[in-house]
């Protein structure tokens, strides 16, 4: 992977977006907050591009890694997407909808994954 000069050091760009892989492991909120300290956010997979990206970055990485800033499983990383402040309602981290992309594993998206 080939990092933009507009991305700083250890930062890979899609589509005009710095995205950071991490290692450590971390919940939702740690993840988030890592992520708000650095500037940024938790990654939001709004399509199938950005979907396909993320995943990529994960396969590279290998199961024993992490990307975008952090893992909570070894099969799984945290994007942004949250059902915080309604139940089963879910949103984007910069509090956009869902919307309409639905690329999903079974059950997804779902409580505490």
């Amino acid at each position: 992977m080939s990092t933009a000069a507009s991305c700083p050091k250890d930062y890979t760009e899609f589509r005009g977006i710095c995205y950071k892989k991490s290692k450590t492991h971390k919940d939702f909120s740690e993840a988030e907050a890592t992520c708000r300290e650095d500037g940024g956010t938790l990654a939001m997979a709004k399509d199938a591009a950005t979907n396909a990206f993320l995943v990529s970055t994960l396969d590279k990485v290998g199961a024993s890694g992490g990307v975008v800033v952090g893992r909570h499983t070894t099969n799984c990383c945290w994007i942004g997407l949250h059902d915080r402040r309604h139940e089963g309602s879910f949103e984007w981290v910069d509090g956009t909808p869902l919307g309409n992309f639905s690329l999903w594993g079974v059950a997804q998206p779902g409580a505490n994954t």
